[in-house]
């Protein structure tokens, strides 16, 4: 994978600009990424700034897919930033999650309603958004059957493939529910992370395409047509 990085302009807001990514991928046109971070998605003239940035860092043009990261899940704007950001971005795919902070741009928000977008302009044809409920993946009557059904991707077209899943540990068994994946996508690397910012059943959130969920995961398929290294944090063993 051959990959330039251009910088993006420096803003005095407090959204702040990530590094543009071009990226040559096997089998793809280049796909180009952004990201932003502001630290309040309750103060709308900061998270227009941002959604700014990161038109601008696509060179004006709004992303196909946008991950995309939120703290502090119990004030109440928080279930005002998805809408606002489709409309703002025009984004066709969208997975992310609740968590007790968020990181990007070279910054970290560990307390307050803060938000970090990663956004890409790319072909989102070789992608499968889902998304499942604590009941299909852990619930009594789960079965990797159920689950593929309701992720509803043949597991032959992800052969050798990408799965990034965000699971929601106060809802979902997360050891059963991987196992469950490992059984209907056994060739898939999968990477991810817990949901978090919740204390209680139902306090946790994703964001899935323009609706946001209290319960189970959501995530990603992406066919295997370019290469991915996978990045742990300092704290944590693979």
């Amino acid at each position: 994978m051959q990959a330039e990085f251009k910088w993006g302009s420096n803003s005095n807001t407090s959204a702040t600009s990530s590094p543009v990514h071009v990226a040559e991928s096997r089998g793809l046109a280049s796909v180009l990424y952004a990201g932003a971070i502001c630290e309040s998605y309750d103060e709308p003239d900061e998270v227009e700034e941002m959604c700014a940035q990161i038109r601008d860092q696509l060179g004006g043009a709004n992303p196909d897919l946008v991950l995309l990261f939120a703290s502090a899940p119990k004030y109440p704007e928080f279930e005002n930033v998805l809408p606002e950001l489709h409309r703002q971005l025009g984004f066709r795919v969208a997975v992310g999650c609740s968590g007790s902070g968020v990181i990007g741009a070279k910054r970290e928000l560990e307390s307050g309603p803060g938000l970090s977008v990663l956004a890409a302009s790319c072909d989102t044809s070789y992608m499968h958004p889902f998304a499942f409920s604590d009941k299909q993946a852990s619930g009594k009557d789960a079965t990797p059957e159920s689950l593929a059904e309701s992720i509803g991707a043949d597991p032959a077209d992800y052969e050798d493939g990408l799965m990034l899943v965000f699971i929601d540990p106060l809802t979902v068994s997360t050891e059963y529910a991987l196992s469950m994946l490992d059984s209907v996508y056994p060739s898939v690397m999968k990477f991810g992370a817990l949901v978090s910012g919740g204390h209680e059943y139902g306090e946790n959130r994703m964001f899935f395409g323009e609706e946001l969920r209290h319960h189970g995961a959501v995530g990603l398929l992406i066919k295997h047509n370019f290469d991915a290294d996978m990045i742990v944090s300092g704290r944590e063993e693979p």
